[in-house]
C-alpha cells in the first residue's frame, strides 16, 4: 500500500477508536452548559444573575470583608488577571468566523488553569493563602462548596466509593439515577448527568490511587485491595466537585493525549459543541468565583481591578461582560 494511504488509514483508525470518547465528553460539557442556561440565562445574559444568586448565599450574605496586607491584596489581584488574561485566551476560538478543530486540544488546559488561578484567588481572599499544588487546591474548592459558597450547579458534590457502589451526592434537588452517557436527556434529567460526570470523575481519581497502593502491597505478596481499604481510602479523597472535572479533561488532554477532543470530533460544528460549553462554563465558574473574592475583599476592588485590566489589554467582550456584572 503507498504511504500516502496507510496514512491515510491510519487516521481514519485513529478516528473511529477516538470517536466514542469524545461524544460522552461532549456530552458531559454540553449539558453542564444546559443546566447553567436553564437557571441563569444566555451567555450574554447570565453573568449578572450568578453573581446576584452566589451573592444571596446565607454563608455568603454572612462573609466579612478581610483586613488583607498589601502583599495579599496583590497576590489575589495577580491571581485574577492570570485567570483573566486565560479567560481572553479562550474565547479567541469562538471570535473567529469558523471553529478550528485543533483548538480543542489547547482548550482543556486553558480552561483549567483559568479556573486554577480563580480558585487560588477566592481562597487566599477568603480563608488563607491559595495552595500551588492542584490536589491541594482542588480540596479547597471542595472545602468552599462544602461551606455552601457556591450556588448550583458548583454546590453540586460526590462522596464516598463509586467502586463499591457507595457513592453519595449532595447538593442536588432529588436522588441521582444512572444515566448512559450516549443518551439524550431531557431538561429535568440533566442533574443525572452531571451526577454521572461526578461519579466517573471520582471513580477515576480513586483508581488510580488504588493502583498505586496495590503496587505497594505487592510487595509485602499481597496483589487485592480489601473493601475496608478501599472505603478508608475513599474517606480521605475531598468530596468531587465540578473543579475536579476541570482537572480531568485538563489531564486526559495533557497526559493520555489530546486526540480524542480533535480527532474524535467528525468535523468542525461536533467539535464546537464540545469546546464552546467548556468555555462558557468555565467563564461562568470564573463569574462565581469572583463575587466571592469581591466579598471578602470589598470596596469594589475586583470590578477595580478588572476595569484597569481590560483597558490594558485593549478591551474585550467576554471581561466586560464580568465587569458589568460585578459593577
Amino acid at each position: 500500500m503507498p504511504p500516502i494511504l496507510v496514512g491515510l488509514a491510519d487516521y481514519f483508525a485513529k478516528h473511529r477508536e477516538a470517536e466514542p470518547a469524545f461524544t460522552a465528553y461532549r456530552n458531559y460539557v454540553e449539558d453542564l452548559e444546559r443546566i447553567i442556561a436553564l437557571d441563569y440565562g444566555s451567555v450574554e445574559e447570565r453573568h449578572a444573575a450568578i453573581v446576584a444568586a452566589t451573592r444571596v448565599l446565607p454563608a455568603v450574605a454572612k462573609l466579612t470583608k478581610r483586613t488583607l496586607t498589601p502583599e495579599e491584596l496583590a497576590d489575589v489581584k495577580k491571581c485574577l488577571e492570570r485567570a483573566w488574561g486565560m479567560l481572553r485566551a479562550m474565547w479567541v476560538p469562538l471570535d473567529l468566523d469558523e471553529f478550528i478543530t485543533e483548538f480543542n486540544s489547547t482548550i482543556p488546559i486553558t480552561s483549567y488553569y483559568a479556573a486554577y488561578h480563580a480558585l487560588l484567588a477566592t481562597t487566599a481572599a477568603t480563608s488563607h493563602r491559595g495552595n500551588t499544588t492542584h490536589r491541594a487546591t482542588l480540596n479547597d474548592a471542595s472545602a468552599l462548596v462544602g461551606r455552601q459558597l457556591l450556588p448550583w450547579p458548583w454546590s453540586s458534590t460526590c462522596e464516598g466509593c463509586p467502586q463499591l457502589g457507595e457513592e453519595t451526592f449532595k447538593g442536588f434537588a432529588r436522588p441521582i439515577d444512572e444515566v448512559h452517557v450516549f443518551t439524550a436527556l431531557s431538561d429535568d434529567e440533566l442533574p443525572h448527568r452531571l451526577g454521572g460526570l461526578l461519579k466517573s470523575t471520582r471513580d477515576k481519581e480513586l483508581g488510580a490511587r488504588f493502583d498505586n497502593e496495590r503496587k505497594r502491597i505487592q510487595k509485602v505478596n499481597r496483589k487485592n485491595l480489601k473493601a475496608g481499604e478501599k472505603r478508608k481510602m475513599a474517606s480521605g479523597l475531598a468530596p468531587t466537585t465540578i473543579f475536579d472535572v476541570l482537572r480531568r479533561i485538563r489531564e486526559k488532554a495533557n497526559y493520555e493525549g489530546a486526540d480524542v477532543f480533535v480527532l474524535g470530533a467528525p468535523n468542525s460544528d461536533e467539535a464546537r459543541r464540545f469546546g464552546a460549553p467548556l468555555i462558557t462554563v468555565v467563564d461562568a465558574t470564573i463569574v462565581a468565583l469572583e463575587t466571592l473574592v469581591d466579598r471578602a475583599v470589598g470596596d469594589g476592588r475586583v470590578a477595580t481591578w478588572l476595569e484597569a485590566y481590560n483597558q490594558r489589554s485593549g478591551g474585550v467582550a467576554c471581561l466586560k461582560r464580568h465587569l458589568d456584572a460585578l459593577s
